[in-house]
């Protein structure tokens, strides 16, 4: 992490800075529509693959200083933690699949199994990258007074709305233009039973006391 914030001292080019400014910030949390806003608005690109898109509010606070932190436009998107949960399982899923590693057939079983190994066992394990993919959202959006200190978050479930709302905030005028969707869609409470909805509840509580979530 220390190689990497030095790295970036050489090139001002942070990917959570718009291209050309430096008076809006996004953070940009994993399996929250992140990359189709990426897409829709003209980010600095990320470069190669030893740096990441994913930046929490601590992490660019320390980048770029106090003064232009508290002067630029902070946004972020959540979403229902059950939902991403399930989102997230897709995903890892579907990129072994285009690595050509064999996967189990998608199930209602295989999902169960999937969340309590890895919110029993595998996330303590974790290095702090994978485990901070995985992290509460509210652990992404706290600055170094480990307050929540952004001038606007939406919401996945509002996702074209707020997406909107940025646009006008930021004067720009774009659509959203979505990638990475799961396809076909599935309902994720579909695949909940109350065991499992009872320990994603507990893994994020705090994200369910912060934006007010609930299972459904």
């Amino acid at each position: 992490m220390f190689n990497k914030i030095i790295d970036f001292f050489y090139d001002s080019k942070y990917p959570f800075y718009l291209k050309n400014r430096e008076d809006v910030i996004f953070i940009h949390i994993t399996k929250t529509a992140g990359t189709s806003i990426r897409h829709s608005l003209d980010f600095n690109k990320v470069r190669g693959s030893s740096y990441s898109k994913h930046y929490h509010s601590k992490e660019v606070q320390q980048l770029v200083g106090a003064e232009k932190w508290d002067n630029a436009f902070k946004f972020s998107f959540v979403r229902n933690p059950w939902d991403r949960l399930f989102s997230y399982y897709r995903f890892k899923r579907r990129k072994k699949i285009e690595q050509g590693i064999q996967v189990p057939e998608f199930s209602h079983d295989e999902f169960r199994k999937w969340s309590f190994e890895l919110i029993n066992h595998r996330y303590q394990n974790f290095e702090d990258r994978a485990k901070a993919n995985f992290a509460p959202q509210k652990d992404w959006l706290i600055n170094e007074n480990n307050e929540v200190d952004l001038d606007f978050i939406g919401r996945f479930e509002t996702l074209e709305e707020d997406f909107q709302k940025i646009c006008q905030i930021i004067g720009v005028n774009e659509k959203l233009k979505h990638h990475n969707q799961s396809i076909p869609v599935y309902n994720y409470f579909d695949y909940y039973e109350k065991d499992l909805m009872d320990l994603v509840a507990d893994f994020y509580k705090k994200d369910i006391e912060e934006f007010g979530y609930s299972f459904k």
